[in-house]
């Protein structure tokens, strides 16, 4: 399962996210996609529910999503504002 990390604040924005992690002091801003991956990091979910959940949002969607979808949540594991639980 995925969550978002304590220590991170999503401010939504007219074209995704803005991602304020308060512990380190940066910012990271996510398009309407990332955002749209961001809102099923919920503690509740693993990555291959996150991706089937985003797969059916999309109108059709690239043959790529699940490997975009993946790397998304690689990166934000690697910057720390989501983790395993």
């Amino acid at each position: 399962m995925l969550a978002v990390s304590d220590n991170v604040i999503a401010f939504p924005t007219p074209r995704g996210l803005v991602l304020h992690d308060v512990e380190r002091d940066k910012y990271f801003k996510l398009n309407a996609i990332g955002a749209l991956v961001w809102n099923y990091i919920d503690g509740s979910r693993d990555v291959e529910e996150i991706v089937e959940a985003v797969y059916t949002q999309i109108i059709n969607p690239p043959e790529t999503i699940n490997e975009d979808v993946q790397a998304f949540i690689s990166t934000a594991l690697e910057l720390g504002v989501i983790c395993k639980i």
